[in-house]
């Protein structure tokens, strides 16, 4: 029975609110399917034994039933590796505006899948297919229906060192147009942490849930909603907005989510487990099984309804405990699973025999999209002021990094005091070319551990923002370059500047500024490293840092210290001269030895900066030759010659710095979500 009804947007609940209007989208599904694919169990022998779970309409071969299961056999072969295996099967229903509906299951139903095909969110996997139909407002539903719904994750991750205010309004100013001001924006957010019961916790940093302490897991979930409801939306899902959580701080989620439906919103939520008093805040209720639909309609007509059919709830017993009792296969025994599965056959069979009247919507059309319509510039400017705002906040870890930094350089020089002590020139060259080389590690590890350490936990949140089209990668790619920088430069600056002065380098400024030149350069290019590493593993910290250990291993050996990278062989010799570390170690030891002499103090031997005639040169000896045996397999250069070395070598790290960020970019731009599209039956 469809019902006509006023098509007029419905006006929020709270008078004179910014948020004023709502338009009313009523969405309906038919015949939803998800089939997705999987290694087939077993060897697989071939005949009846060989089955996989298939569509009946679908495909060759023999369809047979077992244990109630459509599945399709190999047609005796038994050499199929993959079958295909059903995560929903024939779900319809709909969802009106101004009601809460709360899907329903035991785990492994369906329930996420099913939410996640509703808010067209259904992640890409191969082989996977989704067939069925989405309409709004009785029209199937437009090509940017995506962004016509907000959704909230079951995990949401956001900038832990930010404030609540700071993170909604941050929400608010990337989702509402330009065309609103800097402070109608922040009222909204406002407003929404009013209406969502998070004012006392406004100025609370947010948290991470763990290490970083912040507000409590049902503020957290509230956090999340908040983000997403400052764009006004008609239609709001929720992926299990109550997991993790205590009944109190549940029960105060789940109010929250009917307060919004009863201001004309559409709110569809994946609920787990849900106690009674939880229960009785839903309107409608969708329940699976298996990925078979158990039950749709009213949540205070349920009972009534398996009481009709046989199941009779005890007294005083939870109701939504009771139908995940009776909807889910008991593996006890051979016996109790047969028995569990006709049972849903008959369930399945009545599972719509209350459904609620669906309303005519059809002259509402689909309403706005929810468009975020800042500019490059703009979202350029607020996400560098986010990163920049936590990263300053995070002081734990800038005073570890300035720390590390001061300590290598108390080591380095209590070390190297006598740096050129040596009675023989190789001693000394021996002694410099550990010290630079040892500084040209420094740079390779830290900013690429710290960069790993800092941006991995940013993935996910770049991911999920990103999901919700919240802002580009390339202004946030700027912008996390910006700020990581001068945070991994500043300690080196120091601890390099200190070394430099402090031990027995050739003093001067020119050669000063080329040894920063070269050291900022491998950290600038480590930077990019850390960013691929860090993207390429999801966020996953641990697996990043592992992959450091080979890329580190190549650079060292082929980095010209513990081989003249002359005597590489040639199958190998070009990745030396591709890695930008013997780029910078040859560069720094050009800077150091170049236009210089190594000698033995006291000794006597040199005149104007050279060293004497017939002296010999385990006694003093010249840059060039100390260069030669070091990079050039004892062949001689020109001063001029090896200058024009270092500045090409530097040329190079440039080229390297540019060509790590850029796949950094790239790696991010390909880590964007993915997702099914719905295909007609």
């Amino acid at each position: 029975m469809v019902v006509a009804v006023d098509k007029a947007p419905l006006v929020a609940e709270k008078s004179g609110s910014i948020i004023e209007t709502v338009h009313p989208v009523q969405l309906s599904w038919r015949d939803i399917s998800y089939t997705v694919q999987e290694k087939k169990k077993g060897k697989g022998k071939g005949g009846a034994n060989a089955v996989a779970p298939v569509d009946m309409e679908q495909g060759a071969g023999e369809t047979v039933l077992l244990n109630g299961v459509a599945v399709k056999t190999d047609g005796g072969k038994g050499n199929s590796k993959m079958h295909d295996k059903r995560i929903l099967q024939s779900i319809t229903g709909h969802a009106e505006p101004g009601s809460f509906t709360a899907i329903l299951g035991a785990s492994g139903s369906g329930k996420t899948s099913l939410l996640s095909v509703l808010a067209d969110r259904l992640l890409y996997s191969k082989g996977a297919t989704v067939t069925g139909e989405l309409l709004l407002n009785g029209s199937p539903a437009p090509s940017d229906y995506r962004n016509r719904c907000a959704f909230v994750q079951q995990i949401e991750v956001f900038y832990p060192h930010s404030t609540v205010a700071e993170t909604v309004e941050m929400a608010a100013r990337m989702r509402l147009g330009r065309k609103m001001t800097k402070d109608a924006k922040r009222a909204v957010a406002h407003e929404v942490i009013q209406q969502l019961g998070l004012a006392k916790a406004v100025d609370t940093r947010v948290g991470d849930g763990g290490r970083i302490k912040g507000i409590s897991g049902g503020e957290m979930k509230r956090v999340g909603i908040a983000c997403e409801l400052v764009s006004s939306p008609s239609l709001l899902m929720l992926d299990e907005p109550t997991s993790g959580l205590d009944s109190n701080a549940a029960l105060n989620v789940v109010r929250s989510l009917k307060k919004l439906g009863t201001t004309g919103r559409n709110v569809i939520a994946s609920i787990h487990q849900p106690g009674s008093a939880i229960f009785a805040e839903f309107d409608n209720v969708v329940v699976l099984a298996e990925g078979r639909l158990m039950y749709f309609g009213p949540a205070t007509n349920c009972m009534h309804h398996f009481n009709q059919i046989g199941y009779s709830c005890p007294q005083n017993f939870n109701p939504a405990d009771y139908m995940l009792m009776i909807t889910s296969l008991d593996y006890g025994s051979t016996d109790s699973e047969n028995e569990s599965r006709l049972a849903l056959d008959k369930i399945q069979i009545h599972a719509t025999d209350k459904a609620p009247t669906m309303n005519s919507c059809s002259d509402a059309g689909p309403g706005p999209a929810i468009e975020n319509q800042t500019s490059f510039g703009e979202q350029f400017s607020l996400l560098y002021s986010r990163i920049f705002r936590d990263a300053i906040r995070n002081t734990s870890a800038l005073a570890i990094k300035f720390a590390q930094g001061i300590v290598t350089t108390i080591l380095m020089v209590f070390l190297y005091a006598d740096l050129r002590g040596g009675k023989v020139v190789p001693i000394i060259q021996a002694n410099v070319s550990a010290l630079l080389f040892f500084i040209t590690i420094t740079g390779l590890f830290g900013p690429l551990f710290g960069t790993i350490q800092a941006f991995a936990p940013e993935v996910s949140i770049v991911i999920r923002e990103r999901m919700n089209n919240l802002y580009s990668v390339g202004p946030y790619y700027l912008a996390k370059l910006a700020v990581a920088i001068p945070v991994e430069l500043a300690p080196l600056l120091l601890q390099n500047s200190l070394t430099f002065w402090l031990l027995g380098f050739t003093h001067s400024p020119a050669r000063y500024a080329r040894f920063l030149c070269f050291t900022c350069g491998m950290a600038l290019a480590s930077v990019g490293i850390g960013f691929v590493l860090a993207v390429a593993a999801g966020g996953n910290a641990q697996a990043a840092s592992a992959s450091v250990g080979p890329i580190a291993l190549i650079f060292l050996l082929l980095g010209g210290f513990y081989i003249n990278t002359s005597t590489i062989p040639i199958w190998i010799s070009w990745i030396s001269k591709l890695e930008y570390v013997r780029f910078v170690y040859e560069g720094l030891a050009i800077n150091e030895f170049n236009g210089g002499v190594l000698v033995v103090k006291d000794s006597g031997t040199t005149h104007d900066g050279l060293c004497k005639l017939n002296v010999p040169e385990a006694i003093c000896s010249n840059g060039t030759t100390v260069l030669a045996n070091l990079f050039n397999n004892g062949e001689s250069r020109t001063n001029e010659e090896w200058e024009a070395v270092m500045w090409w070598n530097f040329v190079f790290i440039l080229i390297s710095i540019f060509v790590f960020w850029v796949l950094g970019y790239f790696v991010l731009l390909s880590k964007g979500p993915k997702y099914l599209k719905l295909a007609a039956k």
